[in-house]
C-alpha cells in the first residue's frame, strides 16, 4: 500500500474518480500497481472491518469507482451504485469474450457476515445476473460484498 509520496514523503490523496494518487505538496502522481482483480488500493484505511476476515478496509478504486478492499482475503466491497457501474464498465471492456459456465450448485446457506457499514446481518442470494454468484448485501446501507474472483465471474458471463 503506498502511503507517501516517493519525492518529498506527503501524504497522497486519491483523485477522485481516478485509479491514481495525488501529493497535494509537491503536486506529483502516484500510480499504485492494480491487483490481479482490478482494484487499486490507496493509502487510508477506511474504518470498516472485513466482514469475512475482519482485517480493516482499505480505501481503493475499481474502474475509477471508490470501493475498498480487504488485503488479507481480496475481498472487495461496494456501494450498490458503484457496483452496478463497475460491472457495466468491466463487460465492455472484457477483452476475454464471454465464457459459458456449466451450471453448479450454487451455496445459498447463511454466512452470518456482518456489515461494515452498520454492523447488522448481511443478506446471503444469488446475484440476479451471470456468472452463478452468490453475494452479500446490506439493504440498508447499500453495500456489496465480492468475495475474490466473483466480479471476473459476474463480468465474464452473459
Amino acid at each position: 500500500m503506498l502511503t507517501a509520496c516517493e519525492h518529498c514523503g506527503a501524504p497522497l490523496t486519491p483523485v477522485e474518480g481516478k485509479n491514481y494518487l495525488l501529493c497535494n505538496y509537491c503536486m506529483s502522481f502516484h500510480f499504485p500497481q492494480a491487483k490481479k482483480d482490478g482494484v487499486v488500493p490507496g493509502n487510508e484505511f477506511s474504518g470498516h472491518s472485513c466482514p469475512v476476515c475482519a482485517h480493516v478496509l482499505v480505501r481503493s478504486t475499481i474502474e475509477g469507482m471508490e470501493a475498498f478492499y480487504c488485503e488479507k482475503c481480496r475481498g472487495i466491497l461496494l456501494e450498490r451504485r458503484n457496483f452496478s457501474r463497475v460491472v457495466e464498465l468491466r463487460r465492455a471492456q472484457s477483452r476475454e469474450g464471454y465464457q459459458d459456465y456449466v451450471p453448479t450448485p450454487m451455496d445459498l446457506s447463511p454466512r452470518n457476515l456482518k456489515c461494515p457499514g452498520c454492523r447488522e446481518n448481511m443478506e446471503t442470494h444469488p446475484y440476479f445476473g451471470p456468472g452463478r454468484v452468490v453475494i452479500d448485501s446490506c439493504g440498508s446501507c447499500h453495500l456489496i460484498w465480492l468475495d475474490p474472483g466473483e466480479l471476473h465471474r459476474i463480468e465474464s458471463s452473459r
